[in-house]
């Protein structure tokens, strides 16, 4: 059982201004572009941590629009029971 709820987990990467002021989540439009989205639900979601980790490595210039200089990206859980571990200055 446990095994499968831990497989159940996917992530996703919400971003905070540098007043820790929650932007959203990074989602996609009907265009392919990355924007930031309010809702919970229509989020772009990783299987690991790591998986979301490579995402910001690899897709700096495609989040460079909705990111700050200073806003902060916290890699979180959708099941928000978990303690947030890994997040990155921007």
């Amino acid at each position: 059982m446990d095994s499968k709820k831990k497989n159940e987990t996917a992530y996703i990467i919400a971003v905070n201004d540098k007043y820790n002021e929650f932007k959203g989540f990074v989602s996609n439009n009907y265009y392919g572009k990355y924007i930031l989205n309010n809702s919970k639900s229509d989020n772009v979601k990783f299987m690991t941590e790591s998986a979301a980790t490579n995402f910001i490595y690899h897709n700096y210039s495609f989040l460079k629009d909705i990111v700050g200089d200073e806003d902060k990206l916290f890699i979180v859980p959708t099941n928000y029971k978990e303690e947030v571990k890994v997040y990155y200055v921007w």
